[in-house]
């Protein structure tokens, strides 16, 4: 056991490949369990934030099967697409049974159509960091990052995916990030570009029907600072989704609870805010 919890590690087969998960315990009472779902370009490790200061939940993470620890378990493995990551994620969600899902960036596009499904176990879901289509600056971040990979320019490409959706990033995040980005292997490389391509094409309209099934609440949560998916973009929503409620986190960028403190305590205090209808007198106690 360390500081975050009890931390169970376990791999998963699921349509998509091998997939790594950890489910974090704690050592006290809990207020219920989270699934994160994270977008393209971070990996589970991403969300120590939320490991560290949501201690009073159990917490779900995971990677896809092209990237972070879940890729050394996947030999061969081609990118997916976002309906079978939809799947990933409802798999995940019937061997976990959260009660509750928050999605980060461009996984968005997996969580609502895992929600579609109407998972019996999830209470409530937060999408954050996301739009309804793609925005014009969104769109040309895309368009910048392939066509570097084209001519193989992977330090420009590097430094600017990070420097432009992290740009409110303190310097030794994005110092991480950058290095990261800049040395996925080919397969990786390929996963994020196949995700960037796929998510600026993507139609809302042609989901209108998997977002209409969507009956839980689910909060749309974005950065004040966010110049790709402002809190604008995701407004939208409401005339799809039945129970939609929208925030905007002051001060914050695309990247939130992993920018500031002042943005993190405005990002766990609203999760609190909007789980807190759903928690019963009787708190669940951590498996030990």
């Amino acid at each position: 056991m360390d500081h975050d919890g009890l931390a169970s590690r376990e791999s998963h087969s699921t349509v998509g490949g091998q997939v790594a998960a950890t489910l974090y315990r704690r050592s006290g009472p809990v207020n219920g369990r989270i699934l994160f779902v994270n977008g393209a370009i971070t990996t589970a490790t991403a969300l120590k934030w939320a490991v560290r200061s949501l201690t009073d939940f159990e917490l779900v993470v995971f990677d896809f099967p092209n990237v972070g620890q879940s890729r050394p378990l996947n030999a061969e493995c081609e990118p997916v697409s976002m309906e079978v990551e939809g799947e990933i994620v409802g798999r995940l969600i019937e061997i976990y049974g959260p009660d509750y899902l928050i999605s980060m960036s461009w996984g968005g596009a997996s969580a609502l159509k895992a929600l579609s499904a109407r998972p019996s176990s999830v209470r409530r879901a937060i999408i954050s960091s996301y739009s309804y289509g793609m925005t014009p600056e969104l769109q040309t971040y895309g368009e910048v990052i392939a066509a570097a990979a084209v001519r193989g320019d992977r330090k420009f490409g590097a430094a600017y995916a990070i420097d432009q959706l992290g740009e409110h990033l303190g310097d030794r995040l994005r110092r991480h990030y950058r290095d990261y980005f800049f040395n996925l292997d080919p397969a990786q490389e390929r996963y994020i570009l196949e995700h960037i391509r796929y998510v600026s094409n993507l139609q809302v309209e042609n989901h209108l029907a998997d977002l209409r099934r969507i009956d839980i609440p689910v909060l749309f949560a974005n950065g004040a600072r966010d110049r790709f998916t402002p809190p604008g973009s995701a407004l939208p929503f409401a005339s799809v989704i039945r129970n939609a409620r929208f925030v905007t986190i002051p001060d914050a960028g695309h990247f939130l609870g992993n920018e500031s403190r002042t943005a993190l305590e405005a990002v766990c205090a609203h999760i609190r805010a909007f789980w807190s209808p759903e928690l019963t007198a009787r708190q669940v106690v951590a498996a030990e």
